[in-house]
């Protein structure tokens, strides 16, 4: 074997060794550069709040590469919390804390008039742009989720995510439209507004409708406590009144919580409101995500001693639950089998080629089976795989095209000269 052949090889076993992500053919010590893409932005023109509304999107790892469906967070204030938050669902999903999730940040036009419910009596003291919440609800309803679901392969399962006056607008979401989301995620929530009146109202609908098998999570930053303690109390009413309603909540969800909710009122001694949302995410998000319990190390346990089907066992009800494909998700078998490459190539080809019999029409999954071929210097059918992941990309039109092209011809080009 020359060198060149002995290059072209390497570069195709490169791709097995780092499960792909490389671009093959990169020589050692060559500088290459690529962006680092977060996500999208983008508009949508809004009837309900007759205005260009501004999205950020971001699409979870493995995205373009399979044909899962994928639970959708909706978040507020996505100007300040996007790049945190899509750090935090993209984290807890590679350590199989929770399924990949399509994130949908909503940029502010006018935060106050959007988030807040309407006053129960004119107020002198309000500015007369507030109380839209209703409207901003429709809008998510009836405008925003329906491009979500056409332009993405979204499951049914979603997630609302606010702080402050976002938090106050998913509490009264859950109120006013609990169907919508699966999940409500309230960080530090401005339960103060209007003299507290949604808190007699979130009571009442938890006694009246139950939990309604949702999740609420609700964030309560508690260090600002020690500033307010050195200031005048009548100037900061409405902090105080805010504090006492989110432990009355915890205490009432405590003696009384309805059982088909699962819930959390959790405090956070050393965030204030400011610093709170990074953290209130990751422990919303975990509540939301509870019954994927097991690690990385439990799953690779699972394939090793009953292989997809022990996993599919394992993700069928929560398959069921979060609204994504039936069985285990291409994305999780094809990290596992790439885990087996290195320690047992026969697990490693059972459920690569699993993959590749449930979804014949991922280019991902014949690649894949391809660099298993190479593990194994069974250089035939890997040729064959990057062929039908070339084919079936080209057709689609997949983002990885080249990729897949440019590994199909090195192989092709060995075996010409081997």
């Amino acid at each position: 074997m020359d060198f060149s052949m002995q290059w072209r090889l390497s570069s195709i076993m490169s791709c097995v060794l780092i499960a792909g992500v490389v671009f093959p053919g990169k020589i050692a010590g060559q500088k290459h550069e690529e962006p680092i893409i977060a996500g999208w932005s983008t508009t949508i023109r809004s009837e309900v709040m007759h205005e260009e509304r501004t999205l950020q999107i971001h699409l979870p790892q493995g995205y373009e590469t399979s044909s899962d469906s994928y639970p959708v967070l909706i978040l507020l204030d996505s100007r300040t919390d996007f790049r945190h938050v899509i750090g935090i669902t993209d984290f807890l999903a590679e350590n199989y804390k929770a399924f990949p999730l399509i994130v949908v940040g909503v940029a502010n036009t006018n935060r106050t008039r959007d988030l807040t419910p309407a006053l129960r009596a004119q107020n002198p003291l309000m500015a007369d742009d507030v109380g839209g919440a209703d409207r901003f609800l429709e809008f998510i309803a009836s405008e925003l989720l329906p491009f979500i679901d056409r332009k993405y392969r979204s499951s049914s399962y979603r997630i609302l995510v606010g702080r402050s006056h976002g938090g106050l607008f998913a509490l009264h979401a859950f109120i006013t439209q609990p169907d919508l989301f699966n999940a409500y995620i309230a960080v530090d929530p401005s339960i103060w507004w209007d003299e507290a009146a949604l808190y007699p109202r979130l009571i009442s609908h938890l006694v009246q409708k139950g939990g309604m098998n949702r999740t609420l999570f609700v964030a309560n930053a508690t260090r600002d406590k020690q500033l307010l303690e050195s200031l005048d109390a009548g100037s900061n009413a409405e902090m105080w009144l805010g504090f006492r309603k989110k432990a009355q909540l915890a205490s009432y969800l405590e003696s009384s919580a309805p059982t088909d909710l699962r819930w959390a009122v959790q405090e956070y001694p050393n965030d204030d409101h400011g610093s709170v949302t990074h953290r209130s995410v990751y422990d919303g998000l975990e509540l939301v995500f509870a019954v994927m319990n097991k690690s990385a190390a439990d799953l690779f346990e699972l394939a090793r001693e009953g292989g997809v089907e022990a996993l599919d066992a394992y993700y069928a009800p929560l398959s069921a639950q979060y609204g994504t494909l039936a069985g285990s998700p291409e994305s999780v078998v094809n990290r596992l089998g790439y885990g087996f490459l290195q320690t047992d190539l026969e697990k490693a080809f059972a459920l690569l080629k699993s993959n590749v019999d449930r979804f014949p029409e991922s280019a991902n999954a014949h690649d894949s089976l391809g660099d298993a071929y190479v593990a194994s210097q069974q250089f035939d059918q890997a040729l064959a795989c990057y062929r039908a992941a070339s084919t079936i990309a080209k057709k689609q039109r997949h983002p990885n095209r080249a990729i897949y092209r440019q590994k199909f011809q090195q192989m092709q080009d060995y075996l010409d000269t081997r």
